[in-house]
Order: C-alpha cells, then sequence, then structure tokens
C-alpha cells in the first residue's frame, strides 16, 4: 500500500471525525443551557422543528432531523410523558401519526429564546451564516438523499397561495397617530398610541386590530373544524385575544395569548378543536415561527 493512502487513514484527516467530534462539543457547550428547562440536546432539535412548523407527521419529523423511527419514536415518547407534545393518529389517513406542541412546548420556546444567543457567546457560530445550511446539506448527501432547500427570506413558497379568494383593502394615514379606513367605508377608526407608549390612549391602536382580527379569524377556523367533524361551536363560545408588543433586538416584535372558552364541551374536546384550528387558522399560519403565540383553554 503507498504511504499516500496511509496518510488518509490518519484519524484527523478524516471528515466524519471532525463531524462527530463537533457533534460532541456542541452536545457539551448546550447541556447546561438546556438543563434549567428540562431538555436533552435531541428534544432540543424535536422542539425547534415543531415551533418552525406544528403539525408534523412522525416520517417527516424524522426526515427532517435524520433520525430513523426506531430512535425518533422513544424520544417522543418520553416528550409525551413530559407533557411537552402530543401524538395522534391523523383523522384522513389512520396510518399516519401527527406529533403536535402542547401548550407547554409552545411556551418553552419563549424559555429558550436565550439559547442560541448563549451558544454564540461559546464561539461555536462562526461568521459564516451558511454553514448549518451546508452541513445539512452534507449530510443529506451522506444519506443519500437530496437536501432539505433553503429557506428564501423573499418569499416563502410554502405560504404561496392556491388562489386568492379575497382582498381586503386599507388605507392608513399618519402611522400610529392617524387613522385608518377600509376601501368600502365600513372600517373607519382612530389610531392613537396607548398611554404606554406616551400617547394619550384616545383611539385604537394596531396591537388591538391585530387581536381582534386574530381572535376572530381563529374562532372562524374552530367552526369550520367542527364542521367538518359535524359538530357545531355554540354561540357563546368566545376567545379572549392578548397582543403585547415589547422590544428585541432588531426593534420591536409582539407575542400573542389567546383564551379560549367553548361552553358545553370538555376541555379535552376543546383543546382538540384548538390544536386543529391552529392549523388552519391563516393568523395562525402567518404568525407560527415568527412570534409567541400561547393558546389556552379555559
Amino acid at each position: 500500500m503507498a504511504t499516500r493512502d496511509l496518510d488518509w487513514l490518519q484519524l484527523d484527516k478524516q471528515l466524519c471525525f471532525a463531524l462527530y467530534s463537533a457533534s460532541l462539543a456542541m452536545n457539551k457547550v448546550y447541556k447546561p443551557l438546556l438543563d434549567p428547562l428540562g431538555l436533552t440536546y435531541p428534544q432540543y432539535l424535536v422542539l425547534m422543528v415543531l415551533w418552525e412548523r406544528d403539525g408534523l407527521a412522525v416520517n417527516e419529523l424524522g426526515e427532517r432531523l435524520f433520525l430513523d423511527s426506531g430512535t425518533l419514536t422513544p424520544l417522543l415518547k418520553r416528550m409525551e410523558a413530559a407533557g411537552w407534545v402530543a401524538r395522534a393518529r391523523d383523522a384522513a389517513d389512520e396510518r399516519r401519526v401527527i406529533v403536535s406542541l402542547t401548550p407547554e412546548g409552545r411556551a418553552l420556546r419563549r424559555r429558550a429564546q436565550a439559547v442560541p444567543s448563549a451558544g454564540r457567546g461559546h464561539g461555536l457560530h462562526g461568521r459564516r451564516t451558511d454553514f448549518p445550511h451546508r452541513a445539512s446539506a452534507a449530510a443529506a448527501h451522506a444519506a443519500g438523499r437530496r437536501p432539505t432547500p433553503r429557506p428564501t427570506r423573499l418569499k416563502e413558497s410554502s405560504m404561496a397561495l392556491e388562489k386568492i379568494i379575497y382582498t381586503a383593502k386599507a388605507t392608513t394615514t399618519g402611522g400610529r397617530e392617524g387613522s385608518s379606513k377600509s376601501d368600502d367605508g365600513k372600517l373607519s377608526v382612530t389610531l392613537a398610541p396607548p398611554k404606554e407608549f406616551g400617547g394619550n390612549g384616545n383611539g385604537t391602536n394596531p396591537e388591538q386590530l391585530f387581536a381582534a382580527g386574530y381572535s376572530a379569524c381563529f374562532m372562524g377556523a374552530m367552526k369550520f373544524v367542527a364542521g367538518q367533524q359535524k359538530k357545531t361551536v355554540p354561540a357563546d363560545a368566545s376567545i379572549t385575544a392578548e397582543v403585547g408588543i415589547g422590544p428585541i433586538p432588531a426593534g420591536f416584535g409582539i407575542q400573542v395569548a389567546m383564551q379560549i372558552s367553548v361552553p358545553g364541551w370538555s376541555k379535552e374536546d376543546t383543546q382538540a378543536l384548538v390544536d386543529a384550528a391552529h392549523k388552519v387558522c391563516p393568523y395562525s399560519n402567518a404568525t407560527r415561527g415568527n412570534i409567541d403565540v400561547t393558546l389556552t383553554v379555559v
């Protein structure tokens, strides 16, 4: 055997060993960051996928994480026992098992916000922002499958509408201290910053409008899902939405908390309806992975 061939058998020249070592180092760094949350690193990865897109089938989740069912299933069992995820047969195809976040699992996202920045503090994240995608592509190549397409920041193709059924149009002048009016005149509001923002609070504001829009839309989604199940949402069902606004590193952000009440329904049935509606509601689909949304059955 030639000397050149022997050189390639040196451990430090193996890409697989470099990736393995990096993985061990990553686990070591993340452990003290995740311990306060009660999470292991694999559980954290599962939650990150579901925070980005809730309600995935087990096989879809496995493909995203490069995990086979024999490894993923016990992991999901432990997460279900901890109360972070729930598994259920797909009503449309009982061969599929859907994994969804519980309210506790969704709430963990807020507590986990500081984990990535803390990881950067250990110098594990360099200046190349494309490294995660490049590593994912390498893993996909090694697994013999096509890599997940890199998302674009210009437009999310997964959210492209198949058909536009209705378009709302409104014109705003003056910003938060102005007015908004729909083109048909059915909506006409005066805008004013709340007192917490130094305003007089004598008008409505974008957060109130968002709360009204999201809660109304979500109730519509609940009625739609219930109708598909041959059920009827009672007229006195209600949703109270709270939209908070505050600073984030890049400017300002919002978060949503909604309390859902369906009189006459059990908490379990209401929760199942809410979970299904959360996958259907346009507001939920638009905000998923972008802001914290907490749904609580009361």
